[in-house]
């Protein structure tokens, strides 16, 4: 069923609480695992000390779009202009786009990802403004996984009609919930940009990852295209060539506009992209050695993060940065390593590559300096468990053991003196594979047979722990 709602200053909204049924979400969801690659971009934030800070973006973003591709806002490479990597439309993704464009009454030329780590992620108030969306968009959203709630709210008290007392402040501004379901569409219409925000608040207990697409249509007449390096268009700010430093797709047009916000006009901006390709990476993919995390993290999935832009900046320090940030509670105590391909473009490792070993990094050396020679300005590094980094068993072969039929649970020797999150030693604690809870007089909580309620609750606690900034005393 669709609902249409009708709301003040002539807004409609579009609610598909089941628009996808249990396979075709759970299917989507398991696409979007396999083929999108979530970029957590590193931002730079200024504090009252005056002291800059880097700081990776807990919420993982891709884009796909055959039209344009998107700059970065709030870089932290300051001479250097940073763009999404956009991806092309596959069979799949059009599908679903021709799909949402008839629910939505409406066409789009792009689809943007937002991932969720858990309940403590979210995204403050505001409106989808973008450069390029025009003044009134209609914008569709799809969400997958865990159920969050999504706020609306008015920019201004709700006129009151003649005669009734007039209300001050906050009091007559319009406040509207929706649950997120899994597989649920909601269609933001006309007019829900210009008088409305938005937002998707914190949620504590919520341990299970969300995803969000959200559709919509960018034209803009006043647009810088690009094209050849040496073509220079009307209106193009003088000495600024038609590719960007991240190198824009064939095809492409960059969403760029004169005065924007979005754009860094830096003398030497080209020179300064080939000096840094020339000396380290911009970017770094991480991919997960399957086979180490199996029975570790079932959600470990490859990420795009920024490098960091001080060469001194240690592989320790990284890993703790991109772990807090990005990785799921089970796969926060990891390692780096090289892939077996690259490891030649070092001298140290001409060994390791001749015999097809990878290069784990060690946590006391610096991370681009290990990294230099490397083609490319993106460069691909696996990231396991220290204890199948360690040259120990992968933690996939230390789960469980078959005997006859049955699992026999045999607990990581290595992991657990390495683990300073006592959560996290609990969970190592329990016994693998499904619980079920002993039926009597004492049970008051109704649980499925089999279900592994015991994790899922340590698992929400560490998430309120987590938001708590480690002032909670669970244990």
């Amino acid at each position: 069923n669709a609902y249409r709602i009708l709301l003040p200053w002539d807004t409609e909204l579009l609610w598909y609480p089941r628009f996808l049924d249990e396979g075709d979400a759970l299917g989507l969801e398991q696409s979007i695992s396999d083929r999108i690659t979530m970029h957590h971009p590193t931002y730079l934030f200024q504090t009252p000390s005056g002291i800059t800070e880097e700081k990776i973006n807990r919420k993982g973003q891709a884009k796909i779009c055959d039209d344009f591709t998107f700059r970065v806002q709030y870089s932290s490479k300051r001479d250097v202009p940073q763009n999404y990597e956009v991806m092309p439309f596959e069979p799949w993704s059009r599908a679903l786009l021709r799909r949402v464009e008839a629910a939505s009454e409406t066409v789009f030329n792009a689809i943007w990802f937002n991932h969720y780590r858990d309940g403590t992620v979210t995204i403050q108030w505001h409106a989808d403004s973008d450069e390029g969306l025009g003044p009134n968009p209609i914008i569709g959203s799809i969400s997958l996984g865990s159920t969050r709630m999504f706020g609306f709210k008015s920019k201004r008290p709700l006129p009151q009609p003649p005669g009734r007392a007039k209300t001050s402040g906050a009091a007559g501004v319009v406040h509207i919930n929706f649950p997120l379901f899994h597989g649920s569409l909601l269609v933001m219409g006309r007019n829900s940009q210009t008088h409305w925000l938005h937002a998707v608040p914190a949620m504590e207990g919520v341990g299970r990852e969300r995803t969000n697409l959200t559709f919509r249509f960018y034209a803009h007449k006043d647009l810088v295209l690009t094209g050849s390096a040496s073509e220079e268009r009307p209106g193009q700010p003088s000495g600024f060539s038609g590719s960007t430093a991240d190198g824009d797709q064939e095809g492409q047009s960059c969403i760029q506009i004169r005065n924007s916000k979005l754009i860094r006009e830096v003398e030497g901006l080209h020179a300064s992209a080939a000096d840094a390709q020339q000396q380290a990476p911009s970017r770094l993919r991480l991919v997960p050695d399957v086979g180490a995390w199996r029975g570790l993290c079932d959600n470990a999935r490859p990420v795009l993060v920024d490098a960091p832009s001080s060469s001194a900046t240690l592989v320790g320090d990284f890993l703790q940065r991109i772990a807090e940030a990005v990785m799921p509670d089970a796969a926060r105590h990891l390692r780096l390593a090289v892939p077996a391909s690259s490891v030649a473009a070092t001298e140290a490792g001409d060994a390791a590559a001749q015999s097809g070993e990878r290069r784990v990094l060690e946590d006391t050396e610096p991370l681009l300096e290990a990294l230099k020679g490397s083609s490319g300005q993106i460069q691909e590094l696996v990231y396991l468990p220290r204890t199948a980094a360690g040259g120990a068993e992968t933690a996939g072969s230390q789960v469980a053991e078959h005997r006859g039929g049955g699992s026999v649970a045999k607990k990581p020797p290595a992991i657990i003196p390495e683990c300073p999150d006592d959560l996290q030693r609990e969970l190592w604690a329990l016994p693998t594979g499904k619980y079920s809870p002993p039926r009597g007089s004492m049970d008051m909580v109704q649980v499925a047979e089999g279900s592994d309620w015991l994790r899922e609750v340590l698992s929400c606690l560490s998430g309120i722990q987590r938001k708590s900034r480690g002032r909670g005393g669970l244990s």
